[in-house]
């Protein structure tokens, strides 16, 4: 008796297991575009909160930037207050350290590359704890200035993300920042609704609370906390819908035909809610792939620059190297500490030249770029890439939408295109309108040529 025998050739793994797409966020966040587009907000963020410490709070004293690991140092703790003692191993140690994952292990997770959804959040957190209204001001100011300064590009990056991801096609940078521009207001406005929410209802229990500085108001204020406890209740779903689901929120601008901040909110409080296992499990696994592909952002980026001081020292002379190098520590400490002069037991003084120190702001600019800013940048793009990825799954699971419909603005404007086309040829030629066709014509006769009379 003869048998059906089937030979599998090839798994279909995306089928299987959807959630592959995630290994592919690593190699799509390296791309230069999305490293450039997270590079600018990563190298400006800074400025906002410093800008809204000496508008708001400028009397209070604001802590030193606390001394990390740096390339230019080899990472070493203490390379900036003490010389060692054989320089000459102090420059090869920060060399062959690049390769030791004791070394760059320990940074992930630390404040200097803090993820960006903690970045984000913070404010509106701290705004809930503020005890003044100058502090409240300052966080206030923090959150609309990282929410508008992460607009475009985290929307041009989403969309690059999901087109890529979706469709298997390239957005180039310019179109990908043209898109974010033109639903500015949507990436913004998601975000921010649930918040205006939240003071629609805040501002009467204020009311409640004004009423509650007498002992009237006080029973007054017990008649009704029934009522307060529910608006209270309406304001943690908000809060925490939007904590968990704005990370859903622009890779739904990116991705969808309307694309507006009430369909963004929607899909980002409904995803989060209907599938919240499976948005953990995404979330995980996307933080394990970004983090491994941390390190070896990092690696190279603080390899290059400790293998240019390493070649470097062969001119310059171990004892020439590390001057510039403590020089170029204090500069650090100079420009993002606000506050008194800091002792860092410099031995060395610094040059008091102009040249030398337009040199020395060049080559701190260019290594704290690379060294710093470039891994930091590619956590951020790595975790829009990755929220693009993760709301194409969750809309799989939930709306059973594949992962491949995703809006394209090229698609939708063939079918118009056409039609025009179509229209100016009739208008041209009337007469192709009213010539019969060859069906409605009598059996044996031909239909005359274009441009002869009929009859």
């Amino acid at each position: 008796m003869s048998k059906d025998l089937t030979t599998i050739r090839e798994i279909a793994w995306r089928d299987v297991f959807p959630w592959l797409i995630l290994l592919r966020v690593f190699r799509l966040s390296i791309r230069p575009s999305v490293l450039l587009l997270a590079l600018l907000p990563t190298l400006v963020m800074p400025w906002g909160e410093q800008l809204a410490r000496l508008t708001f709070i400028p009397d209070e004293r604001t802590e030193a930037i606390p001394e990390s690991p740096n390339a230019s140092t080899g990472g070493r703790p203490g390379a900036t207050n003490e010389r060692h003692s054989t320089v000459e191993e102090s420059v090869g140690s920060a060399v062959t350290s690049s390769l030791d994952p004791l070394r760059l292990a320990p940074q992930i997770g630390r404040q200097r590359i803090e993820p960006l959804f903690r970045q984000l959040t913070r404010p509106f957190r701290e705004i809930l704890r503020a005890e003044s209204l100058p502090r409240t001001a300052y966080w206030v100011f923090v959150g609309l200035w990282g929410l508008l300064l992460w607009a475009i590009p985290a929307g041009a990056i989403s969309r690059i993300a999901v087109v890529r991801i979706g469709r298997e096609e390239r957005v180039g940078f310019v179109e990908s920042i043209v898109f974010a521009s033109r639903r500015f207001g949507a990436y913004v406005g998601a975000p921010l609704l649930p918040m205006i929410g939240v003071a629609l209802f805040a501002v009467p229990i204020a009311v409640v609370g004004l009423m509650m500085r007498s002992d009237w108001g006080l029973l007054f204020a017990a008649g009704c906390w029934v009522l307060v406890l529910m608006a209270g209740f309406a304001m943690s779903l908000m809060l925490l819908g939007l904590l968990f689901g704005w990370p859903l929120m622009w890779p739904t601008i990116s991705a969808e035909f309307n694309g507006d901040l009430f369909e963004a909110l929607q899909r980002g409080y409904d995803y989060t809610r209907e599938r919240p296992l499976q948005y953990l499990f995404y979330a995980i696994t996307a933080t394990m792939l970004g983090a491994l592909g941390w390190l070896v952002v990092n690696a190279v980026c603080s390899g290059i620059v400790d293998l240019s001081f390493w070649a470097a020292s062969w001119g310059t002379g171990v004892d020439r190297l590390a001057d510039i190098k403590q020089w170029e520590s204090q500069l650090r400490l100079d420009l993002f500490h606000l506050g008194p002069p800091i002792e860092s037991g410099t031995e060395t003084a610094a040059p008091t030249n102009s040249v030398a120190m337009v040199g020395l702001f060049v080559i701190h600019g260019l290594n704290t770029t690379l060294a710093n800013q470039l891994p930091a940048a590619y956590a951020a793009g790595f975790f829009w890439c990755s929220a693009s990825a993760i709301y194409l799954l969750l809309r799989q699971d939930v709306d059973q939408t594949e992962i491949d419909e995703v809006f394209s603005e090229e698609a939708e404007l063939v079918p118009a295109l056409d039609g025009s086309i179509t229209t100016e040829t009739n208008a041209e030629n009337p007469q192709q309108l009213a010539q019969p066709s060859s069906g409605d014509l009598p059996e044996g006769e031909i239909p005359p040529a274009s441009g002869t009379d009929v009859g």
